[in-house]
């Protein structure tokens, strides 16, 4: 049996209530998580990501000294990239001394079947060689429209052998422009994805009722992109919106999934808004379904590289309307998902041939843009009277 629907969530009582009792006063105000694991995807080098991550390991996350790195995890390019290669061609990760976890997410066939509206399928066990030492998740495309979700029991199988296999699958949702034709397809995508989760755990809970002793564990399904919410009204009328109520109640559904997660990677706000350093127009490896998309990001990408210093660096009025919205999604989710199934994450992209060449790594830039978006979270964070360093360590290190 599917959960049951949670009732309606009041935003504007939840977003205009005062701090708890437990906000952090005001010398806790610039506390930071004990540690971080590092989530990332995108095009930037393999030089530039393991260049950070030896620099972290000596100097602390992004400079700061009292942020061990814990962890890193990140999407391969394609799906024809080797994990196991890939991984070991990175230094930071072969020195026994730093004992650093390493992950690997695995992009599966690039692009939904035309018209089909089956899932990509994922790899027979053992066809992909991977050490004992690497996990191995998988990311899906992004789901653009209620047909690429039309044949339901597809997918719902796709996600049984994901749990059965204890592979964790990242989804990500189309998020609408604000015209009415999108919203209402984002909708549908939301009401398609919520039937097929509820026969995958109704099928499941069978299963485990016939086999005495199995549980749950394993098997996660991770929402991208704070589960896809809208992006395009400003912070002032965003509380009170439907729009924002439409996310918030598929939100809360959601959550009533114990194996479901929320990923806090990047949001592509509108171009007015965009910072090219951490909001790429794609960073999905998943999405590069043809040549035409992969020339259509580099377009973009290398557009936003040669922006001049005002759209690269936002104004603070841009920042600050970015960190009110992340602030108001951020309530929703933890309101929805408590702080132990959201986790922070981050895009590391290519910004030209600083960061595409092996001669220049770009690290620098690259540091910049990961700083922006872990302040950019962390504020939201605080804001919420979430500021304390046990409250941070189970967003930012798990």
């Amino acid at each position: 049996m599917a959960p049951s629907r949670p009732p309606k969530l009041d935003l504007a009582s939840v977003l205009s209530s005062p701090p708890s009792s437990n906000h952090p006063t005001s010398s806790v105000q610039q506390q930071h998580p004990s540690s971080l694991s590092f989530l990332t995807s995108g095009s930037a080098s393999r030089s530039t990501l393991d260049s950070l991550c030896l620099s972290w390991r000596e100097r602390g996350f992004c400079g700061n000294e009292s942020i061990k790195l814990r962890g890193l995890v990140y999407e391969l390019a394609s799906s024809g990239e080797e994990p196991a290669g890939t991984s070991n061609a990175l230094e930071v990760g072969k020195d026994a001394r730093q004992n650093l976890p390493i992950g690997v997410v695995n992009p599966l066939a690039a692009g939904l079947r035309a018209k089909s509206g089956e899932p990509p399928a994922l790899p027979e066990p053992g066809s992909t060689s991977v050490p004992a030492h690497l996990s191995l998740n998988f990311s899906l495309p992004t789901i653009r429209s209620e047909a690429d979700l039309s044949e339901v029991n597809k997918w719902v199988e796709i996600i049984k052998a994901a749990r059965e296999r204890q592979n964790t699958l990242e989804m990500a949702l189309v998020t609408s422009d604000g015209s009415r034709e999108q919203e209402g397809e984002a909708e549908r995508v939301r009401e398609k994805v919520e039937e097929i989760l509820g026969k995958a755990h109704s099928d499941s809970a069978a299963a485990r009722q016939e086999k005495e002793g199995s549980d749950e564990s394993g098997g996660y399904i991770v929402f991208d992109s704070f589960a896809s919410p809208p992006l395009h009204i400003n912070s002032t009328s965003l509380p009170r919106s439907q729009e924002l109520q439409d996310w918030a109640a598929f939100v809360g559904r959601l959550a009533l999934h114990p194996q479901t997660y929320i990923k806090l990677s990047p949001l592509v706000f509108p171009s007015s808004l965009s910072n090219p350093l951490t909001t790429p127009p794609s960073t999905r490896a998943a999405d590069h379904s043809s040549s035409l998309v992969q020339s259509a990001a580099e377009v973009l990408s290398s557009a936003s590289a040669s922006a001049q210093g005002d759209l690269l660096l936002p104004a603070r009025e841009k920042s600050e309307e970015v960190q009110s919205r992340v602030r108001i999604f951020l309530e929703v989710l933890i309101e929805a998902f408590g702080t132990e199934r959201v986790f922070w994450a981050c895009h590391l992209n290519a910004l030209g041939p600083s960061l595409a060449t092996a001669s220049t790594d770009g690290t620098k830039e690259a540091e910049e843009a990961v700083k922006e978006w872990y302040e950019t979270v962390r504020s939201g964070l605080y804001a919420m009277g979430l500021g304390r360093r046990g409250e941070l360590d189970g967003i930012f290190a798990e």
